[in-house]
């Protein structure tokens, strides 16, 4: 889609239309080939498959930046950050400390992998700002100074008699996230306006975009929980979401988060109150 055509302005409309009523939407991105996607997966399968010793060595006075897990109220999850993934200098440094021997494969896929998305983020972030008559220097001079944050989670398979919640009830924040739910299973679940708890398809192509506390374009923040799944987040508007894990998946779930970081003193976790339509799937075209 070119700015400025008829199908341009269309989505920019239909992008903000979503944010604001339901604080997400689905964008179809043909880009990340089911060959890449397996690769990503495979590199996530590397890196968790490391001692808690070697993963622990990543450590950071950034909130969920270092390395999250072994918690006895959330013992499905595990979670590593990397820290400037859109440069191969970000990415050796984490690579450096999870392999002082190197592992070039896991470098140059998960960079790769943060661009594509980098990608998303930027086509976003200019539709919401065009769509709200905000000029281009202004939405450049954003993007020019996000930095990003890719945050790598794990959620085993539940054990008998554990429950199945991966992530508890919780919003981002963040301006914008793009979570990305691999190994085609299911586990992203986002809090509707009407407080039911809908689920998302998870598919290679499809990347669920959602608005983070620091840019709220709806009255009320949106709540996410998860299964499993890959992410990459820079902020929009709020919505809860949470992941949950069942038996069925007989492998790892994993997920990436990539994000702009974002200081605040507070932010509101109260839960939507009036109904909202499903998810909008939108064709993102580079």
């Amino acid at each position: 889609m070119r700015p400025g055509t008829d199908a341009w302005l269309s989505a920019c409309s239909v992008v903000r239309t979503a944010l604001e009523d339901n604080g997400y939407f689905v964008a179809r991105y043909d880009q990340i080939s089911q060959e890449f996607c397996d690769s990503i997966v495979f590199a996530m399968e590397e890196l968790f498959s490391l001692p808690v010793e070697t993963k622990a060595q990543k450590t950071s006075d950034k909130p969920l930046h270092g390395y999250l897990g072994q918690f006895s109220r959330l013992p499905l999850f595990e979670s590593l950050g990397i820290d400037d993934p859109l440069t191969l200098r970000g990415c050796r440094k984490f690579t450096h400390t999870m392999w002082p021997e190197g592992n070039d494969r896991f470098c140059d896929s998960i960079n790769e992998y943060s661009k594509e998305l980098e990608k998303i983020d930027h086509m976003v972030k200019k539709m919401v700002f065009e769509s709200y008559g905000v000029d281009k220097q202004r939405c450049d001079s954003l993007i020019e100074s996000s930095d990003y944050f890719l945050r790598c989670m794990k959620y085993r398979a539940p054990q008998m008699n554990e429950n199945d919640l991966g992530m508890h009830c919780h919003t981002d924040l963040t301006i914008i996230s793009i979570v990305h739910q691999l190994n085609n299973l299911n586990g992203l679940e986002i809090k509707m306006k009407d407080g039911e708890w809908k689920g998302v398809d998870a598919s290679s192509s499809l990347f669920v975009v959602m608005a983070g506390d620091a840019l709220n374009l709806r009255d009320k923040p949106i709540k996410e929980r998860v299964l499993v799944f890959l992410a990459f987040c820079a902020v929009v508007q709020p919505r809860a979401f949470k992941v949950h894990v069942t038996e069925a998946h007989a492998v790892q779930l994993y997920t990436l988060t990539a994000a702009t970081p974002f200081t605040t003193t507070s932010y509101s976790t109260s839960p939507p109150e009036t109904p909202t339509r499903g998810p909008r799937v939108l064709d993102m075209v580079m």
